[in-house]
């Protein structure tokens, strides 16, 4: 496991990887962060720069998984031309997260337990919605379904490989905020973004192309 997840890392701060993604995280991910940073002290900019800048994150998402979904880990993105089903792909992909993040808060406050086991069974919710654009009720289901192999080992491969990509800035806490600030929005919000799409895409599109044809077997019997 622990090999796996250094492998992950590495893959995610491949060069041609950010060369090939680094402008569009830069200004849809870090560029709003900062304006949120700097907009604290009014509260109405501030609750403007989040909506906005959550807006933002979800049209990265999609243009991030899609591209990565086709194979393309190092060529300049292929975005959707079309701004309407842009923005339309990116309200279902954060319509059916928030319903999915609801039920896992919502176990983790009441008992804890049920709520890992929810984001364990939830984790790819992201997935399904930029791929098959299901509502939210149809893609719980299925990312159930698709949790039930390897489920925990992709889980624990997504924190362990956080909690080690996190250890190089950490030192920054204690001795300068404003350096571990200024990473933790450029570097760590790289790797958030990053390492659970590196991790858990195989994983889905092994998985859905097992599910696709055990459901054409289905229809052809």
């Amino acid at each position: 496991m622990l090999g796996f997840c250094i492998r992950i890392i590495s893959q995610a701060i491949n060069l041609r990887l950010i060369k090939a993604y680094g402008l569009y995280y830069l200004i849809l991910i870090v560029g709003f962060s900062f304006l949120t940073e700097i907009t604290k002290s009014v509260p109405i900019l501030f609750i403007f720069a989040i909506i906005i800048g959550t807006v933002a994150s979800y049209i990265y998402k999609v243009i991030f998984i899609s591209n990565i979904r086709l194979g393309n880990y190092e060529k300049s993105p292929v975005v959707e031309k079309n701004k309407k089903k842009l923005f339309l792909k990116s309200w279902l992909m954060f319509r059916n997260v928030f319903v999915a993040g609801f039920f896992s808060a919502l176990g983790l406050i009441c008992f804890i337990w049920p709520g890992i086991v929810l984001l364990k069974r939830y984790q790819y919710v992201i997935f399904i919605s930029e791929d098959l654009e299901l509502g939210p009720i149809e893609t719980l289901r299925l990312s159930r379904k698709l949790s039930l192999k390897k489920g925990w080992q992709s889980f624990n491969a997504i924190w362990i490989s956080g909690l080690l990509a996190a250890l190089p800035i950490v030192v920054f806490i204690f001795f300068n905020q404003l350096i571990y600030s200024f990473l933790s929005i450029i570097y760590l919000q790289w790797m958030n973004e990053t390492l659970y799409v590196l991790i858990l895409m195989p994983n889905y599109k092994s998985y859905k192309e097992k599910l696709d044809l055990d459901q054409n077997l289905a229809i052809e019997q």
